[in-house]
């Protein structure tokens, strides 16, 4: 390997590790039961994970934070594929809700 892919490689396995921590962190502090949202980085709601029963099942995201009116995307568990525009991040997390609730009842 070459050195500046070995950094490249090296950069992203840290930010992996980092977004891990903080996503461990941010559950950490979840409610016990039911669903609830968690800003992933302290201090900020631009990105919030969707938490029931203290397994993250999703993500919400403003889009474009610094325009108004606000726009939340919705993301799946398991995917990169946003749902959405959203009004607020309330009826982006339902929609994962949802989508996790028909996942369950999928057979197979």
């Amino acid at each position: 390997m070459e050195e500046p892919t070995i950094v490249r490689v090296a950069e992203n396995i840290i930010a992996r590790a980092t977004l891990t921590v903080l996503e461990e962190n941010a559950v950490a502090t979840a409610c016990a039961h039911g669903v609830c949202l968690v800003p992933m980085f302290p201090g900020s709601d631009v990105v919030q994970l969707v938490v029931r029963d203290q397994t993250v099942i999703g993500r919400v995201r403003r889009e474009y934070p610094r325009f108004l009116p606000a726009r939340w995307v919705a993301i799946p568990q398991g995917t990169h594929h946003p749902r959405g525009p959203f009004r607020s991040p309330e009826a982006a997390a339902n929609i994962i809700v949802r989508l996790a609730e028909h996942a369950e009842r999928k057979p197979g």
